[in-house]
């Protein structure tokens, strides 16, 4: 799944630099523990705003999961009232006021001792306006977010299980404008106030009236090959589906519970919009909490990037023999973590689903991303690298079945998770694909994230290499197991190179898997150089005909 700018924002944080001094007030401990009274759960949080950090930088809204407690005590506690888990951990207190208006002080909402500083999350209230100013690159116009703390009382209405910012907080989420206050969080380390992290506005939060569809039980699922455009670039997954009846049930991510419902009527599949697929909730400190659903529609590319037109349905061809099924042009479905509309994406547009044939492929070699040694200032080695989801011959390969072995040193024996090292039930050398596994200390070892469409593996803790570190994919598809040859990275000069591994596990070494061209193109094809500023598209051709693209942001 690819993470928007607003998941992001609190990587940042660790990195921020003071600006000016800040006198705290009364220190108030955070409520890590959840209240004594009657709670509210599994509620759908929506809200406008903009992450910070220093400079209002993009606008964000979401639909993230929030709690709420009707305290013994007569008071109201909210839990991940600004949809990140770090604020998940804690409670967020707030007093009766007259009537239905609750009545939020500043206080803390999260503590973190970090290479021996003290560091503290304030909740705290802004006021915020807007300005026009000019460019200096573009030379155009803008508008611009301003916002400034004012230390005042943050005042809110609950009733009857609603929670809503008051009037002048709330412009209302109908007209979505920005109201003259907002509700926000402001980072401090050892007294001194360090930069707000981000402003919102027309907070709301109500009850969830949704449930997640899954199949009924089923024996064995479909596994389809879905080919699909995100701007003008195409792109490979691998679903399950299942027919049931007249329905049939895509698994379009599989870190969410729901599946995504089609009615099969002849010749064609209709898909509605606004289905609840449920949680997305990551475990990281600085993870993310969100409610997630599907929409529909049709995409319309304008300037180089895509908008949407949300439907309240699509029809999608259908092949009863085959049981493909095929979009129209413009058609997409997106997951996206609003209910009533594509913010958040993880979109895929003009979808092309055919069953996928298990066959046995030796995978495509490991491409080199990255090597950094930090051992000395955190501990860490950070090796990041990418597994190319096709065979060596051409053709996709699924992921599902895909795991990795990683080398050190130029011994081709395998690293050993250990689980008296590593949070994992039994020693293991094949890595899967999807794995995120941590150490006992809750740091990240191995990991997969999706960085501008490129699914990117990282390691990291753990080991550090003296001479080399090393890397090959691993296939079980078709009942065997096939490798790539070893992608070796010398940590001392700093140059890739390729080993072949025994013939027993499959490798076919006849063809040419080494660069012939690399092409740079932005997102509206049109051919650039590798310091163009903004999306790159680059794409690698390899001797053997097969083509690997690989976006990022030049800044």
């Amino acid at each position: 799944m690819r993470k928007s700018l607003a998941l992001t924002v609190m990587a940042s944080l660790l990195a921020l630099s003071p600006v000016c001094a800040q006198t705290e007030e009364e220190e108030v401990n955070v409520i890590t523990e959840q209240p004594a009274g009657k709670l509210v759960e599994n509620m759908l949080l929506t809200y406008r705003g903009y992450n910070c950090l220093g400079s209002p930088l993009y606008e964000i809204q979401s639909a993230g999961i929030a709690n709420i407690v009707e305290g013994d005590d007569g008071n109201i506690y909210i839990n991940n009232l600004f949809d990140y888990e770090v604020f998940a951990k804690s409670w967020v207190k707030a007093t009766r006021g007259e009537g239905d208006t609750i009545i939020i002080k500043r206080q803390l909402v999260h503590t973190n001792l970090y290479n021996g500083q003290l560091e503290k999350l304030w909740i705290t209230k802004y006021r915020t306006w807007t300005e026009e100013q000019v460019n200096e690159r573009t030379g155009k116009t803008q508008t611009v977010v301003k916002y400034e703390q004012t230390y005042d009382d943050i005042k809110m209405i609950y009733k009857d299980g609603v929670l809503s910012s008051t009037d002048e907080y709330n412009r209302g989420l109908t007209d979505n404008a920005m109201s003259p206050y907002g509700i926000g969080c402001a980072y401090y380390s050892q007294g001194s106030f360090y930069k707000d992290l981000f402003v919102m506005w027309n907070v709301n939060v109500s009850p969830l009236d949704a449930t997640v569809v899954q199949p009924a039980p089923y024996d064995k699922a479909d596994c389809y090959q879905m080919t699909f455009y995100q701007g003008t670039s195409n792109y490979v997954e691998f679903i399950d589906a299942v027919r049931q009846g007249d329905k049939i049930y895509l698994k379009l991510f599989d870190a969410l519970d729901g599946w995504v419902v089609g009615t099969v009527d002849g010749d064609k599949v209709t898909i509605a919009s606004n289905q609840y697929l449920g949680h997305y909730r990551t475990t990281s400190n600085h993870g993310n909490n969100f409610h997630m659903f599907c929409h529909v529609g049709q995409a319309r590319l304008e300037s180089g990037s895509d908008e949407w037109d949300v439907a309240d349905k699509i029809e999608l061809s259908y092949d009863a023999e085959t049981r493909a099924i095929t979009a129209k042009e413009n058609d997409f479905i997106s997951i996206d973590a609003k209910p009533d509309g594509v913010y958040y994406l993880t979109y895929f547009k003009t979808p092309s689903l055919t069953i996928f044939d298990d066959v046995a492929a030796t995978p495509m070699d490991p491409q080199f991303l990255t090597y950094a040694d930090e051992f000395e200032s955190s501990g860490s080695c950070n090796f990041g690298f990418m597994l190319p989801t096709y065979s060596n011959i051409g053709g996709s390969i699924n992921p599902k079945k895909m795991y990795y072995n990683v080398f050190l040193d130029y011994d081709t024996t395998p690293f050993v998770l250990d689980p008296e090292d590593y949070d994992v039930d039994e020693a293991v050398t094949d890595i899967y694909y999807y794995a995120d596994i941590k150490d006992h200390d809750g740091r990240q070892f191995a990991g997969y994230m999706d960085v501008w469409g490129n699914k990117v593996h990282i390691m990291r803790y753990g080991f550090q290499p003296s001479e080399s570190v090393g890397v090959c994919t691993v296939y079980m598809g078709g009942g065997e197991r096939r490798c790539s040859k070893i992608l070796w990275y010398d940590v001392n000069t700093k140059e890739t190179s390729y080993k072949e591994i025994d013939v027993e596990t499959g490798i076919d070494t006849t063809l040419d898997s080494s660069v012939s061209s690399v092409r740079y193109h932005d997102i509206s094809g049109r051919e650039v150089t590798p310091s163009t500023k903004g999306l790159i598209v680059k794409t690698i051709t390899l001797n053997n005909g097969r083509q690997l693209s690989l976006k990022y942001m030049n800044k």
